[in-house]
């Protein structure tokens, strides 16, 4: 992983907090988990940057949809049909990244030099 503004025991928090939206085990979140996650993680975005995140994963992952399918027992085909737009933990942290620009203040940040 690159070399990132986060401390590590930040990326250890959001590694922590990610795996609990991770049900499935395959590295990946449901994009319209973001905000809970993000709050899960002390931060506090709008709704509208949650739309604006989740919009922009749609449109840099587009080629990564993935269907779920569900047997059609249990679901009728119109929803079998529902994509899932999924993102990974880079995903996600390229976004923090993002989002600490616009509210640095929401983000605690330790200088280990100074220490």
């Amino acid at each position: 992983m690159k070399n990132r503004s986060f401390t590590p025991e930040q990326v250890q928090q959001y590694i922590g907090a990610f795996s609990q939206f991770d049900t499935e085990g395959d590295g990946s979140i449901d994009v319209r988990q973001v905000g809970q996650l993000m709050l899960l993680i002390g931060l506090t975005p709008s709704e509208e940057e949650i739309t604006k995140i989740m919009n922009e994963i749609e449109q840099e992952n587009g080629d990564l949809i993935q269907r779920k399918r569900i047997e059609e027992a249990q679901m009728n085909e119109q929803e079998m049909e529902e994509p899932t737009i999924r993102m990974g933990f880079i995903d996600f942290l390229n976004k923090l990244e993002e989002f600490k620009k616009i509210h640095p203040e929401q983000f605690i940040t330790v200088d280990m030099k100074d220490e």
